[in-house]
Protein backbone atom coordinates (compact mmCIF):
# COMPACT_ATOMS: atom_id res chain seq x y z
CA UNK A 1 0.00 0.00 0.00
CA UNK A 2 1.49 3.39 -0.98
CA UNK A 3 1.12 4.94 2.48
CA UNK A 4 3.50 7.89 2.64
CA UNK A 5 3.23 11.44 3.95
CA UNK A 6 4.07 13.73 1.01
CA UNK A 7 4.91 17.40 0.51
CA UNK A 8 1.53 17.70 -1.22
CA UNK A 9 -0.17 17.16 2.15
CA UNK A 10 -1.42 13.68 1.28
CA UNK A 11 -0.93 10.47 3.22
CA UNK A 12 -0.72 8.27 0.14
CA UNK A 13 1.63 8.48 -2.83
CA UNK A 14 -0.29 8.33 -6.09
CA UNK A 15 1.70 10.85 -8.14
CA UNK A 16 2.96 8.10 -10.48
CA UNK A 17 2.10 4.45 -11.08
CA UNK A 18 3.75 2.16 -8.53
CA UNK A 19 5.89 -0.26 -10.55
CA UNK A 20 9.22 1.48 -9.94
CA UNK A 21 8.47 1.64 -6.23
CA UNK A 22 7.87 -2.12 -6.15
CA UNK A 23 11.27 -2.62 -7.75
CA UNK A 24 12.89 -0.34 -5.17
CA UNK A 25 11.11 -2.18 -2.35
CA UNK A 26 12.44 -5.48 -3.74
CA UNK A 27 15.91 -3.94 -3.81
CA UNK A 28 15.67 -3.02 -0.11
CA UNK A 29 14.52 -6.57 0.60
CA UNK A 30 17.46 -7.99 -1.36
CA UNK A 31 19.96 -5.84 0.55
CA UNK A 32 18.33 -6.64 3.90
CA UNK A 33 17.49 -2.99 4.59
CA UNK A 34 13.70 -3.12 4.89
CA UNK A 35 13.89 -2.03 8.55
CA UNK A 36 15.18 1.32 7.30
CA UNK A 37 11.79 1.93 5.64
CA UNK A 38 9.96 1.48 8.94
CA UNK A 39 10.83 5.04 9.92
CA UNK A 40 8.79 6.44 7.03
CA UNK A 41 5.87 4.18 7.75
CA UNK A 42 5.85 5.05 11.46
CA UNK A 43 5.87 8.79 10.70
CA UNK A 44 3.00 8.42 8.25
CA UNK A 45 1.03 6.18 10.60
CA UNK A 46 1.24 8.86 13.30
CA UNK A 47 -0.02 11.51 10.87
CA UNK A 48 -2.85 9.19 9.83
CA UNK A 49 -3.79 8.49 13.45
CA UNK A 50 -3.81 12.24 14.22
CA UNK A 51 -6.21 12.81 11.31
CA UNK A 52 -8.54 10.10 12.59
CA UNK A 53 -8.35 11.26 16.20
CA UNK A 54 -6.85 7.95 17.25
CA UNK A 55 -4.58 7.83 20.30
CA UNK A 56 -0.92 7.15 19.51
CA UNK A 57 2.48 7.67 21.03
CA UNK A 58 4.43 10.73 19.83
CA UNK A 59 7.81 10.02 18.23
CA UNK A 60 10.49 9.19 20.79
CA UNK A 61 12.82 11.99 19.77
CA UNK A 62 13.29 15.70 19.86
CA UNK A 63 13.57 17.53 16.59
CA UNK A 64 15.47 20.29 14.87
CA UNK A 65 13.49 22.64 12.70
CA UNK A 66 15.44 24.02 9.76
CA UNK A 67 15.43 27.81 9.65
CA UNK A 68 14.76 28.14 13.38
CA UNK A 69 18.38 28.55 14.40
CA UNK A 70 18.54 24.75 14.65
CA UNK A 71 17.09 24.96 18.16
CA UNK A 72 16.37 21.67 19.86
CA UNK A 73 12.75 21.08 20.85
CA UNK A 74 10.96 18.34 22.72
CA UNK A 75 7.44 17.04 22.11
CA UNK A 76 5.43 17.34 25.33
CA UNK A 77 1.98 16.28 24.17
CA UNK A 78 -0.65 16.55 21.49
CA UNK A 79 -3.74 18.71 20.97
CA UNK A 80 -6.02 19.12 17.92
CA UNK A 81 -3.70 17.52 15.34
CA UNK A 82 -0.78 19.53 16.74
CA UNK A 83 2.20 18.48 18.79
CA UNK A 84 2.81 20.71 21.79
CA UNK A 85 6.50 21.44 22.16
CA UNK A 86 9.02 22.93 24.55
CA UNK A 87 10.70 25.34 24.32
CA UNK A 88 8.49 27.45 21.99
CA UNK A 89 9.60 28.12 18.43
CA UNK A 90 11.31 31.37 17.51
CA UNK A 91 7.93 32.83 16.51
CA UNK A 92 6.57 32.15 20.03
CA UNK A 93 4.35 29.23 19.05
CA UNK A 94 4.37 26.26 21.37
CA UNK A 95 2.78 23.80 18.93
CA UNK A 96 3.35 22.50 15.42
CA UNK A 97 1.01 20.51 13.11
CA UNK A 98 1.61 16.77 13.27
CA UNK A 99 1.90 16.52 9.49
CA UNK A 100 4.41 19.37 9.37
CA UNK A 101 6.70 17.89 11.98
CA UNK A 102 6.48 14.36 10.63
CA UNK A 103 7.23 15.55 7.09
CA UNK A 104 10.23 17.52 8.35
CA UNK A 105 11.42 14.42 10.20
CA UNK A 106 11.07 12.31 7.05
CA UNK A 107 13.24 14.72 5.07
CA UNK A 108 15.81 14.90 7.86
CA UNK A 109 15.92 11.12 8.13
CA UNK A 110 16.41 10.74 4.36
CA UNK A 111 19.17 13.40 4.35
CA UNK A 112 21.06 11.50 7.04
CA UNK A 113 20.39 8.00 5.68
CA UNK A 114 19.58 8.15 1.95
CA UNK A 115 20.47 4.49 1.20
CA UNK A 116 21.30 5.43 -2.37
CA UNK A 117 22.55 2.00 -3.42
CA UNK A 118 19.31 0.24 -2.47
CA UNK A 119 17.07 2.90 -4.00
CA UNK A 120 19.12 3.39 -7.17
CA UNK A 121 20.02 -0.21 -8.04
CA UNK A 122 16.79 -0.94 -10.00
CA UNK A 123 17.09 2.41 -11.80
CA UNK A 124 20.68 1.76 -12.89
CA UNK A 125 19.73 -1.75 -14.01
CA UNK A 126 16.81 -0.52 -16.14
CA UNK A 127 18.97 2.24 -17.62
CA UNK A 128 21.71 -0.25 -18.52
CA UNK A 129 19.12 -2.59 -20.03
CA UNK A 130 17.80 0.29 -22.14
CA UNK A 131 21.29 0.99 -23.49
CA UNK A 132 21.80 -2.70 -24.32
CA UNK A 133 18.44 -3.05 -26.07
CA UNK A 134 18.90 0.18 -28.01
CA UNK A 135 22.32 -0.97 -29.18
CA UNK A 136 21.12 -4.44 -30.17
CA UNK A 137 18.11 -3.05 -32.04
CA UNK A 138 20.25 -0.44 -33.80
CA UNK A 139 22.66 -3.19 -34.89
CA UNK A 140 19.79 -5.34 -36.19
CA UNK A 141 18.19 -2.37 -37.91
CA UNK A 142 21.34 -1.42 -39.79
CA UNK A 143 22.97 -4.83 -40.07
CA UNK A 144 26.17 -3.43 -38.57
CA UNK A 145 27.22 -4.26 -35.01
CA UNK A 146 29.57 -1.29 -34.80
CA UNK A 147 26.72 1.11 -35.60
CA UNK A 148 24.70 -0.38 -32.75
CA UNK A 149 27.66 0.01 -30.41
CA UNK A 150 28.21 3.62 -31.50
CA UNK A 151 24.53 4.53 -31.06
CA UNK A 152 24.35 2.88 -27.64
CA UNK A 153 27.55 4.56 -26.46
CA UNK A 154 26.38 7.98 -27.67
CA UNK A 155 23.00 7.55 -25.97
CA UNK A 156 24.51 6.29 -22.69
CA UNK A 157 26.98 9.17 -22.43
CA UNK A 158 24.52 11.94 -23.27
CA UNK A 159 24.89 14.15 -20.16
CA UNK A 160 21.29 14.20 -18.94
CA UNK A 161 20.81 10.55 -19.83
CA UNK A 162 23.94 9.69 -17.87
CA UNK A 163 22.89 11.60 -14.74
CA UNK A 164 19.22 10.68 -14.83
CA UNK A 165 20.10 7.01 -15.28
CA UNK A 166 21.16 6.89 -11.65
CA UNK A 167 19.01 9.47 -9.89
CA UNK A 168 15.75 8.95 -8.01
CA UNK A 169 13.33 9.62 -10.83
CA UNK A 170 11.25 7.89 -13.49
CA UNK A 171 13.60 8.50 -16.42
CA UNK A 172 15.13 5.02 -16.55
CA UNK A 173 11.93 3.01 -16.31
CA UNK A 174 10.13 5.47 -18.60
CA UNK A 175 12.65 5.24 -21.44
CA UNK A 176 12.91 1.47 -21.01
CA UNK A 177 9.12 1.13 -21.31
CA UNK A 178 9.11 3.50 -24.29
CA UNK A 179 11.78 1.45 -26.05
CA UNK A 180 9.71 -1.70 -25.50
CA UNK A 181 6.71 -0.03 -27.14
CA UNK A 182 8.86 1.25 -30.02
CA UNK A 183 10.17 -2.25 -30.66
CA UNK A 184 6.73 -3.86 -30.34
CA UNK A 185 5.13 -1.51 -32.86
CA UNK A 186 8.03 -1.80 -35.32
CA UNK A 187 7.66 -5.57 -35.62
CA UNK A 188 5.30 -6.25 -38.51
CA UNK A 189 5.96 -9.88 -39.39
CA UNK A 190 2.50 -11.30 -40.06
CA UNK A 191 3.71 -14.89 -39.61
CA UNK A 192 4.24 -14.15 -35.93
CA UNK A 193 1.09 -12.13 -35.29
CA UNK A 194 0.24 -13.84 -32.00
CA UNK A 195 3.62 -13.14 -30.40
CA UNK A 196 3.63 -9.60 -31.81
CA UNK A 197 0.25 -8.95 -30.25
CA UNK A 198 1.29 -10.33 -26.88
CA UNK A 199 4.53 -8.34 -26.93
CA UNK A 200 2.67 -5.14 -27.76
CA UNK A 201 0.05 -5.73 -25.07
CA UNK A 202 2.70 -6.51 -22.43
CA UNK A 203 4.76 -3.46 -23.42
CA UNK A 204 1.71 -1.17 -23.17
CA UNK A 205 0.65 -2.59 -19.82
CA UNK A 206 4.19 -2.32 -18.46
CA UNK A 207 4.38 1.31 -19.62
CA UNK A 208 1.06 2.19 -17.95
CA UNK A 209 2.39 0.94 -14.61
CA UNK A 210 5.73 2.70 -15.12
CA UNK A 211 4.84 6.31 -15.94
CA UNK A 212 1.47 7.78 -16.91
CA UNK A 213 3.20 10.33 -19.19
CA UNK A 214 3.92 7.46 -21.59
CA UNK A 215 0.26 7.66 -22.64
CA UNK A 216 1.55 9.93 -25.41
CA UNK A 217 2.86 6.92 -27.33
CA UNK A 218 -0.45 4.98 -27.46
CA UNK A 219 -2.09 8.29 -28.36
CA UNK A 220 0.39 8.62 -31.22
CA UNK A 221 -0.54 5.10 -32.38
CA UNK A 222 -4.20 6.14 -32.50
CA UNK A 223 -3.51 9.38 -34.35
CA UNK A 224 -1.10 7.79 -36.82
CA UNK A 225 -3.59 5.06 -37.68
CA UNK A 226 -6.33 7.65 -38.18
CA UNK A 227 -4.01 9.71 -40.40
CA UNK A 228 -2.67 6.79 -42.44
CA UNK A 229 -6.14 5.34 -43.06
CA UNK A 230 -7.75 8.77 -43.40
CA UNK A 231 -10.40 7.63 -40.93
CA UNK A 232 -10.57 6.96 -37.23
CA UNK A 233 -11.86 3.47 -36.45
CA UNK A 234 -12.32 3.37 -32.64
CA UNK A 235 -12.85 -0.39 -32.30
CA UNK A 236 -9.90 -1.32 -34.51
CA UNK A 237 -7.69 1.27 -32.84
CA UNK A 238 -8.59 0.14 -29.33
CA UNK A 239 -7.49 -3.39 -30.17
CA UNK A 240 -4.05 -2.30 -31.29
CA UNK A 241 -1.89 -4.33 -28.84
CA UNK A 242 0.05 -1.40 -27.36
CA UNK A 243 -3.07 0.76 -27.05
CA UNK A 244 -5.08 -2.06 -25.47
CA UNK A 245 -2.25 -2.95 -23.10
CA UNK A 246 -1.83 0.64 -21.95
CA UNK A 247 -5.58 1.04 -21.50
CA UNK A 248 -5.83 -2.13 -19.40
CA UNK A 249 -2.80 -1.13 -17.33
CA UNK A 250 -4.23 2.33 -16.71
CA UNK A 251 -7.61 0.93 -15.66
CA UNK A 252 -5.89 -1.46 -13.25
CA UNK A 253 -3.86 1.40 -11.77
CA UNK A 254 -6.97 3.54 -11.32
CA UNK A 255 -8.83 0.62 -9.72
CA UNK A 256 -5.83 0.02 -7.45
CA UNK A 257 -5.78 3.67 -6.34
CA UNK A 258 -9.54 3.90 -5.96
CA UNK A 259 -9.71 0.79 -3.79
CA UNK A 260 -7.05 2.17 -1.45
CA UNK A 261 -8.33 5.74 -1.12
CA UNK A 262 -10.38 7.22 -3.97
CA UNK A 263 -10.39 10.81 -2.71
CA UNK A 264 -6.61 10.96 -2.27
CA UNK A 265 -6.06 9.16 -5.58
CA UNK A 266 -8.18 11.78 -7.32
CA UNK A 267 -6.39 14.63 -5.56
CA UNK A 268 -2.81 13.41 -5.96
CA UNK A 269 -2.82 11.69 -9.34
CA UNK A 270 -5.77 12.91 -11.38
CA UNK A 271 -6.00 16.52 -10.29
CA UNK A 272 -2.49 17.45 -9.14
CA UNK A 273 -0.47 15.45 -11.67
CA UNK A 274 -2.80 15.59 -14.65
CA UNK A 275 -5.31 18.45 -14.72
CA UNK A 276 -3.23 20.95 -12.73
CA UNK A 277 -0.22 20.41 -14.97
CA UNK A 278 -2.23 21.01 -18.13
CA UNK A 279 -4.07 24.01 -16.68
CA UNK A 280 -0.91 25.52 -15.13
CA UNK A 281 -2.49 25.54 -11.69
CA UNK A 282 -0.97 24.79 -8.30
CA UNK A 283 2.81 24.73 -8.92
CA UNK A 284 3.38 23.22 -5.44
CA UNK A 285 6.10 25.70 -4.59
CA UNK A 286 8.21 25.05 -7.67
CA UNK A 287 9.18 28.06 -9.74
CA UNK A 288 11.66 29.56 -12.23
CA UNK A 289 10.74 27.31 -15.13
CA UNK A 290 12.17 28.36 -18.49
CA UNK A 291 10.13 29.78 -21.34
CA UNK A 292 9.35 27.48 -24.27
CA UNK A 293 12.27 28.83 -26.41
CA UNK A 294 14.63 28.62 -23.43
CA UNK A 295 13.48 25.05 -22.73
CA UNK A 296 14.31 23.90 -26.25
CA UNK A 297 17.59 25.81 -26.36
CA UNK A 298 18.61 24.07 -23.14
CA UNK A 299 17.56 20.68 -24.51
CA UNK A 300 19.44 21.39 -27.76
CA UNK A 301 22.60 22.25 -25.81
CA UNK A 302 22.36 19.40 -23.32
CA UNK A 303 21.81 16.82 -26.06
CA UNK A 304 25.05 17.82 -27.74
CA UNK A 305 23.93 20.43 -30.29
CA UNK A 306 23.98 17.92 -33.16
CA UNK A 307 21.40 15.39 -31.95
CA UNK A 308 18.24 17.46 -32.01
CA UNK A 309 18.55 18.81 -35.58
CA UNK A 310 19.85 15.43 -36.79
CA UNK A 311 16.95 13.57 -35.17
CA UNK A 312 14.27 15.93 -36.50
CA UNK A 313 15.74 15.93 -40.00
CA UNK A 314 16.08 12.13 -39.98
CA UNK A 315 12.46 11.61 -38.94
CA UNK A 316 11.32 13.78 -41.85
CA UNK A 317 13.68 12.15 -44.35
CA UNK A 318 12.78 8.64 -43.13
CA UNK A 319 9.08 9.38 -43.56
CA UNK A 320 9.31 10.85 -47.05
CA UNK A 321 11.79 8.25 -48.31
CA UNK A 322 10.14 5.17 -46.82
CA UNK A 323 7.34 4.68 -49.36
CA UNK A 324 9.30 2.13 -51.40
CA UNK A 325 10.81 0.29 -48.41
CA UNK A 326 8.80 -2.61 -47.07
CA UNK A 327 11.21 -5.48 -46.70
CA UNK A 328 11.19 -8.48 -44.43
CA UNK A 329 7.73 -7.64 -43.12
CA UNK A 330 9.07 -4.37 -41.71
CA UNK A 331 6.86 -1.40 -42.63
CA UNK A 332 9.32 1.48 -42.82
CA UNK A 333 6.65 4.04 -43.62
CA UNK A 334 4.50 3.00 -40.67
CA UNK A 335 7.43 3.19 -38.27
CA UNK A 336 8.67 6.54 -39.56
CA UNK A 337 5.14 7.99 -39.50
CA UNK A 338 4.44 6.77 -35.98
CA UNK A 339 7.75 8.17 -34.71
CA UNK A 340 7.03 11.50 -36.36
CA UNK A 341 3.57 11.75 -34.75
CA UNK A 342 4.91 10.68 -31.35
CA UNK A 343 7.75 13.22 -31.49
CA UNK A 344 5.40 16.03 -32.45
CA UNK A 345 2.89 15.21 -29.70
CA UNK A 346 5.61 14.92 -27.06
CA UNK A 347 7.18 18.22 -28.10
CA UNK A 348 3.84 20.04 -28.00
CA UNK A 349 2.61 18.56 -24.71
CA UNK A 350 5.78 19.15 -22.73
CA UNK A 351 6.22 22.62 -24.17
CA UNK A 352 2.76 23.49 -22.89
CA UNK A 353 2.42 21.56 -19.64
CA UNK A 354 3.40 23.02 -16.29
CA UNK A 355 6.73 21.96 -14.71
CA UNK A 356 8.47 22.75 -18.01
CA UNK A 357 11.75 20.84 -17.74
CA UNK A 358 14.18 19.05 -20.03
CA UNK A 359 13.64 15.85 -18.02
CA UNK A 360 10.24 15.50 -19.69
CA UNK A 361 11.80 15.92 -23.13
CA UNK A 362 14.04 12.96 -22.30
CA UNK A 363 11.19 10.80 -23.61
CA UNK A 364 12.32 11.92 -27.07
CA UNK A 365 15.89 10.66 -26.70
CA UNK A 366 15.47 7.04 -27.92
CA UNK A 367 13.68 8.25 -31.05
CA UNK A 368 16.22 10.99 -31.71
CA UNK A 369 19.04 8.42 -31.60
CA UNK A 370 17.20 5.74 -33.60
CA UNK A 371 15.65 7.95 -36.29
CA UNK A 372 18.98 8.62 -38.10
CA UNK A 373 19.59 4.87 -38.21
CA UNK A 374 16.08 4.23 -39.51
CA UNK A 375 16.78 6.63 -42.37
CA UNK A 376 20.27 5.27 -43.03
CA UNK A 377 19.51 1.54 -42.75
CA UNK A 378 20.26 -0.46 -45.95
CA UNK A 379 22.17 2.52 -47.39
CA UNK A 380 25.94 2.23 -46.68
CA UNK A 381 26.73 5.83 -47.60
CA UNK A 382 24.00 7.13 -45.30
CA UNK A 383 25.37 4.97 -42.47
CA UNK A 384 28.80 6.46 -42.96
CA UNK A 385 27.32 9.96 -42.85
CA UNK A 386 25.30 9.28 -39.70
CA UNK A 387 28.29 7.62 -38.03
CA UNK A 388 30.46 10.59 -38.95
CA UNK A 389 28.00 12.79 -37.03
CA UNK A 390 27.64 10.38 -34.09
CA UNK A 391 31.41 10.30 -33.49
CA UNK A 392 31.83 14.01 -32.60
CA UNK A 393 28.56 13.78 -30.66
CA UNK A 394 29.98 10.89 -28.63
CA UNK A 395 33.21 12.83 -28.08
CA UNK A 396 31.30 15.87 -26.81
CA UNK A 397 29.18 13.67 -24.55
CA UNK A 398 32.19 12.03 -22.93
CA UNK A 399 33.96 15.35 -22.45
CA UNK A 400 30.85 16.87 -20.83
CA UNK A 401 30.28 13.89 -18.55
CA UNK A 402 33.87 14.16 -17.34
CA UNK A 403 33.29 17.86 -16.67
CA UNK A 404 30.13 17.01 -14.71
CA UNK A 405 32.10 14.49 -12.66
CA UNK A 406 34.60 17.16 -11.66
CA UNK A 407 32.08 19.99 -11.12
CA UNK A 408 28.47 18.82 -11.05
CA UNK A 409 27.03 22.25 -10.22
CA UNK A 410 28.51 23.76 -13.38
CA UNK A 411 26.06 21.79 -15.54
CA UNK A 412 22.93 23.86 -15.00
CA UNK A 413 19.47 22.35 -15.46
CA UNK A 414 16.42 24.63 -15.21
CA UNK A 415 15.08 24.97 -12.62
CA UNK A 416 16.97 22.03 -11.01
CA UNK A 417 17.67 18.34 -11.47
Amino acid sequence: MPLLLTDRDTLYYFAHPPLLHYYVAASFLYYGETDHLKYYDDATQRALAADHGTLFNPPPFGFTRAGAEYARHQITGMQNNHYTISPPLSDGKNSIPVRKLELDSIYQHYTKNPHKLESRAPIIFLAALTVALLGCWAAKLTGQWWVGFLAAAAYATSPEVFVRSSYGGYFAIGNFALLLMLMATASANSSNAMNRGLNGFAAGCFAAWSDHKLVLFPLAVVLWQAFSERKLKPIKTLFQPVVLGFAVGTVLFWVYGSLINPSVFWLDHVRTHLFDRVLHYNPLGYANYPSVPALWIEFWKHSGYLLLPLGILSICLAFFSAKDRNTGGFSWLAVAGLWAVYSLITALVFSWADWRMTKHLMLLMPVLYLAPLLWAAQYPRRLVLVSAIFLPLLTWNIYTVLEIASNFAAFHVSPAW
